[in-house]
């Protein structure tokens, strides 16, 4: 059996990856993921988990500033992102996380891309600071 990829990004944020134009498997070129599992056995937390998800931008459709483009306005950082991938039967979301950054590379003579770097649920929790006031004299 072979195995297929989809890459979709939530770029409404509605919660669904169902809207039209949420499917960007098309366009992907390379992904890349680390999922931030333990690197050692000594380590007590995992780390953040990040992708790196490289489109094809001959059509410009993933440039945050090109005002003609189907995405205008909506390539923003934390919009969701999901992987997933299927044997035919059975499908595995394999990356799950938000939008860091959106890299458009204009390569001289070469082709266009856009790099979408990611992260994972940890990376979203790090990114905002806590806290919580000294409790005494309070009961769990």
């Amino acid at each position: 059996m072979s195995m297929t990829f989809t890459v979709q990004v939530d770029w409404d944020a509605d919660g669904s990856f169902a809207t039209a134009g949420d499917d960007i498997s098309a366009y992907v070129q390379g992904v890349s993921a680390n999922l931030g599992i333990f690197d050692a056995r000594l380590d007590h937390v995992a780390y953040v988990g990040r992708c790196t998800i490289t489109l094809d931008n001959t059509d410009r459709r993933f440039s945050p500033k090109y005002t003609a483009g189907p995405y205008y306005g909506k390539l923003l950082p934390n919009r969701a992102v999901r992987v997933q991938g299927t044997d035919g039967e059975d499908t595995w979301t394999l990356w799950r996380g938000v939008i860091r950054r959106i890299v458009p590379e204009a390569a001289r003579g070469g082709t266009r891309e856009t790099v979408l770097e990611c992260e994972d649920a940890m990376g979203v929790l790090q990114a905002h600071l806590l806290s919580l006031p000294i409790q005494e004299n309070k009961r769990g």
